[in-house]
């Protein structure tokens, strides 16, 4: 029936998505054949972990080959996505305000920082390079950015906490 069928093509997509997310295709049946094929129906393990007591609640970003993590005290990790190893860190300064993101070869973090004095907390972002964690260019911001950063084609996007959006130039990071 329809409805079978429907459910058919939902689980297919769903099968597929899991694929994607453990890098890996979906065991091929004789109606949806698959190359570099998985089981499902074993259980998921762990392939590698990351120890760390400074763990944050932000989304690292990623690639085809590296794992970029935002850590609670201000650094970013390199992590080779295949086998966990370290590949860099670096000190992004004060405390990550949002989630990084990434282009073909440069890591945006966003971090915030108070004046000791006055109290008043700005923004920062980075550009780091993805092969060394070597700063490209800094911006220093009148408030933190937050949310979601996005790497356009162009210019990374992002929204900070006074209400302002900002457009940075991936080459200067003027805005």
């Amino acid at each position: 029936t329809s409805h079978n069928k429907h459910w058919q093509v939902v689980s297919k997509a769903l099968c597929w998505l899991l694929a994607a997310l453990a890098g890996s295709a979906v065991q091929s049946s004789p109606r949806y054949p698959a190359p570099d094929l998985i089981a499902l129906s074993q259980p998921l393990t762990i392939k590698w972990s990351y120890q760390s007591d400074q763990t944050s609640n932000l989304t690292p970003a990623s690639d085809r080959t590296t794992v970029f993590l935002p850590l609670g005290s201000g650094t970013l990790v390199a992590l080779n996505a295949a086998d966990g190893k370290l590949i860099w860190r670096a000190e992004a300064g004060g405390e990550f305000s949002a989630a990084p993101t990434t282009d073909e070869r440069i890591v945006y973090a966003a971090t915030k920082y108070s004046e000791p004095q006055q109290g008043h907390v700005h923004g920062t972002l980075r550009a780091l390079s993805k092969t060394t964690g070597v700063t490209l260019w800094m911006r220093t911001l009148p408030a933190p950015l937050g949310g979601s950063l996005v790497a356009g084609a162009k210019a990374p996007f992002a929204g900070s906490a006074d209400g302002r959006v900002y457009a940075f130039d991936k080459q200067t990071g003027l805005t």
